[in-house]
């Protein structure tokens, strides 16, 4: 076999091989930008649903007053009370969807990153493979 036809083989093979693990690269780099926009829309619904909470409790509280208000026999501080539970009940509703929105989006984050990360080592692993498929053809071309 020529040099130069067995150069040009390796060269082939070694440059096909890099584009492989670039695209492997780039398929990766995609899906952690899929899980991103995923993570992105799950933020917006948590706002949304923590807004919705918000304004539930904004309309039963102005119910409630407007009750509460309308009978003359109750106390001050039993109404003050009774709003005061129904703040807290909306507090804690809202804090649990914030909670949940904490460890979903850290969920994303940590697969995104997994997913970039796993595509880098699998770069680097072809690429040292390539260069030891090289070598290793070097020395079979000088041992012949």
């Amino acid at each position: 076999m020529s040099f130069w036809l067995w150069a040009g083989s390796q060269a082939l093979s070694a440059f096909s091989k890099k584009k492989a693990a670039d695209e492997d690269l780039r398929s990766a780099y995609q899906q952690a930008y899929n899980i991103d926009l995923q993570k992105k829309a799950y933020e917006n619904k948590a706002l949304n649903d923590h807004n919705a909470l918000i304004n539930q409790y904004l309309r039963s509280e102005s119910t409630n007053l407007a009750l509460m208000l309308g009978f003359q026999g109750r106390d001050d501080n039993s109404v003050r009370a009774f709003l005061e539970s129904n703040r807290e009940r909306a507090t804690k509703d809202t804090d649990a969807v914030d909670y949940n929105k904490n460890v979903k989006v850290a969920m994303y984050n940590a697969e995104a990153n997994e997913i970039r990360t796993a595509g880098k080592a699998n770069r680097n692993l072809a690429t040292l493979n390539n260069l030891a498929s090289v070598a290793g053809g070097i020395y079979k071309y000088k041992t012949m």
